[in-house]
């Protein structure tokens, strides 16, 4: 394993690398404030059984990278695309399959666009589509953005307690949540640096109100889709969407899911059948 520190302007970003540099790569990329160890070894290492290395990183102002009050150094969504190519440009990788969840799937995508020449094989978890789109998250959305919209708590057992509802508002109805399970995450998560300020869910207009929907349709990368039907963040439309407007995309619907594929060894051993060959 090799942990390095990227710079990118006046911004670090914690990342490493996990299996030999000789072989392919998959870059993985976690969702909206959350750390580069939400990829689990249930996920991570059946990638790494597959004959790949994986890189993880914490995005900018989340984890062990640097951060900055947003109103003094502000950001947009492209950057954080630009933060997927630096990383790779430290581990001298010149093409890697893209896995994204959420926010990472939104940002895969403009990865793919700006770059394509970077990118293997687009794999998108609960992804979010990065062009316009309209949605109805349901009453278990909404329940969801009104807590997201709380004012964060003082108190380290009350920031756990948010933190542990608010995910079992994202998990499916199908998903076996255990509490406990879901609270030492969660402190695991404020030990290591979980920024409760971080400032990712402000760049959501960015990428809904853009529409890149012809960019989309011109796509030329490998595209996998994987979605839960009962995703309160971002709801199957999206995966639809995503589907519809890149070509060749497939999509795998889980009956009862939220947005918690990224938890499931099931899925990791799906994705690597749908990833490219590491031989091309």
């Amino acid at each position: 394993m090799t942990q390095r520190v990227v710079a990118v302007g006046q911004r670090l970003l914690w990342a490493e690398r996990m299996g030999s540099p000789d072989l392919p790569t998959a870059l993985l990329l976690a969702g909206a404030a959350m750390q580069a160890i939400t990829w689990e070894p249930c996920f991570v290492e059946p990638i790494l059984h597959s004959g790949r290395s994986v890189i993880r990183f914490d995005w900018r102002d989340i984890g062990l990278s640097s951060w900055v009050r947003f109103q003094d150094l502000p950001y947009s969504i492209d950057d954080l695309a630009s933060d997927c190519l630096a990383v790779l440009d430290a581990f001298d990788v010149e093409i890697a399959d893209l896995v994204g969840f959420s926010m990472g799937g939104c940002v895969a995508q403009l990865v793919a666009l700006s770059a394509p020449e970077r990118v293997r094989s687009l794999t998108l978890l609960s992804p979010g589509f990065a062009s316009k789109i309209k949605a109805d998250r349901g009453e278990l959305g909404h329940k969801l953005l009104a807590l997201l919209a709380e004012p964060n708590p003082d108190d380290q057992e009350a920031q756990v307690r948010r933190q542990v509802e608010q995910w079992r508002l994202l998990c499916g109805g199908a998903f076996h949540f255990e509490p406990t399970e879901w609270e030492d995450r969660a402190r695991s998560w404020l030990e290591r640096g979980q920024n409760l300020s971080c400032p990712h869910l402000r760049l959501g207009p960015e990428v809904f109100g853009v529409d890149r929907s012809e960019q989309l349709c011109r796509l030329a990368v490998r595209t996998q889709i994987f979605h839960g039907d009962d995703d309160p963040m971002f709801p199957l439309a999206h995966g639809l969407a995503i589907a519809q407007a890149v070509p060749q995309a497939t999509i795998s619907i889980y009956a009862g899911r939220g947005h918690d594929l990224h938890l499931d060894r099931e899925v990791a051993e799906s994705v690597i059948h749908g990833i490219s060959s590491p031989s091309t």
